[in-house]
């Protein structure tokens, strides 16, 4: 809420005064924050603080990127297996298959998040860095 505000008021607006356009437009520079900013407008129009206002609601937008998991289990087996795909392709895969990594996170990645250990690799991705099994570290 604090960013949308921030925004607002760089733009030269305020909360008062700010249209469902400017909250579209900054809800795509920043999509991921529907689901706290729908709650957010809902109250300061109830409120009297904005006109009514609103934002997508973020479960169907997630409920129709979902997959099963016998078809994500199968996926992982492919990128393991397949030597025909792209190596970086088969990281990013099963990083965002097997951690939840968003793809913006996967695109940051350096090889300063390696941490070679003699005998096993293992990335960084928090504090505690994760062991990569064979056959992904071949």
């Amino acid at each position: 809420m604090a960013r949308l505000l921030e925004w607002l008021h760089d733009g030269g607006t305020t909360l008062a005064t700010c249209t469902q356009g400017q909250v579209d437009a900054w809800l795509s520079e920043a999509p991921t924050t529907r689901a706290t900013v729908r709650g957010f407008l809902l109250w300061t129009s109830r409120r009297g603080h904005s006109r009514p206002l609103t934002a997508p609601v973020i479960s169907t937008y997630f409920a129709a990127r979902t997959i099963g998991k016998d078809q994500r289990w199968a996926l992982v087996r492919r990128l393991v297996h397949d030597e025909q795909l792209q190596v970086a392709d088969r990281a990013a895969g099963l990083l965002l298959l097997l951690f939840a990594q968003p793809v913006g996170r996967i695109s940051r990645l350096t090889t300063e998040h390696i941490v070679d250990r003699g005998d096993t690799l293992a990335l960084k991705l928090g504090r505690v860095p994760a062991e990569i099994p064979a056959p992904l570290t071949t």
